[in-house]
């Protein structure tokens, strides 16, 4: 089993995947940003640091009162989070987000906007999935009872 488990890791080239600076902090001002799947070393001047990403999310809850379409909405806090992992950012300002994407993902069935009526269901577990690991890190957040 040990022989295969070293042939498995040489498959992979430690260039396939996107390594994480604890010690990276963004330097950009753009608060609206669509989220793009990060394929190369990311470059400060590219992400958002906390401030910015308070605005962007600010912005993002205004859209979505405005009637912005949901998966608008959700490509721009999916953004958000990107930046925050990037970062390595796990505060309440985090989980505040994760919530926001598990609660959106849940109203947009309600609403009846969607064809099938089903949930985002990737969406919504994704958001739980980081939410867990988050509340460990920051105990005593006011909804954590709904979504652990």
């Amino acid at each position: 089993l040990g022989g295969a488990l070293e042939q498995g890791r040489a498959a992979y080239d430690e260039n396939d995947f996107v390594k994480v600076s604890s010690g990276i902090i963004g330097t950009s001002e753009e608060v609206e940003k669509s989220y793009v799947r990060q394929t190369r070393q990311p470059d400060p001047s590219t992400i958002r640091p906390e401030r910015v990403l308070r605005k962007s999310l600010e912005s993002v809850i205004q859209r979505d009162c405005n009637g912005e379409a949901y998966h608008s909405v959700m490509d721009s806090l999916m953004s958000i989070c990107q930046d925050l992992k990037l970062q390595q950012i796990e505060n309440g300002f985090t989980v505040a987000v994760r919530e926001l994407m598990a609660t959106f993902s849940l109203r947009e069935r309600c609403k009846g906007k969607s064809q099938s009526m089903e949930i985002d269901v990737s969406t919504f577990s994704d958001a739980v999935l980081h939410l867990g690991a988050l509340y460990a890190k920051n105990p005593g957040q006011r909804r954590e009872l709904e979504f652990a």
